[in-house]
């Protein structure tokens, strides 16, 4: 189960979210939908642990988000919206990189990169270097490491 209890969020003099509340049961499938800029991504980075709340409580299960237990860290997975760049990585060695840290075999990791490639229709960048690879494929690229690691591939 999560749940947020009247939680504030600012950046300064920008409220964020103000006495935001919401509860989902365990096995319940959710997700944030909303304009840019309505407080999506801080919803998920507070819920992460990656900030905090300047009031109100969040929990998952019974403990709460950004406390740092173990136990809570281990139920978690979070994909930025912005992945990191690497500029002197090959772009296979970035997916390669990203998709070993889901313990797979490295040879199930090469196959199912070369097919998202493909189907990216982005096969020929990858030995390309990060800093060479163009923005506007970049943008694509969250989806990319969860599939890379899903079962259902």
């Amino acid at each position: 189960m999560i749940e947020f209890v009247n939680v504030k969020k600012s950046f300064g003099n920008y409220l964020v979210l103000e006495d935001f509340s919401l509860k989902i049961e365990t096995g319940e499938i959710f997700g944030l939908l909303g304009l840019a800029d309505s407080g999506k991504t801080t919803v998920v980075k507070l819920l992460m642990g990656l900030q905090s709340p300047d009031e109100g409580t969040i929990m998952i299960d019974d403990m709460e988000a950004g406390s740092g237990v173990r136990r809570l860290k281990r139920r978690l997975g979070y994909v930025p919206q912005v992945l990191g760049r690497y500029p002197k990585m090959e772009v296979f060695e970035y997916l390669q990189f990203f998709a070993s840290c889901y313990h797979m075999e490295d040879s199930k990791i090469r196959s199912r990169i070369h097919m998202l490639m493909e189907l990216a229709d982005i096969s020929s960048w990858e030995i390309a270097l990060w800093k060479y690879f163009p923005r506007r494929c970049f943008r694509n690229f969250p989806w990319f490491v969860p599939c890379c690691m899903s079962r259902r591939f």
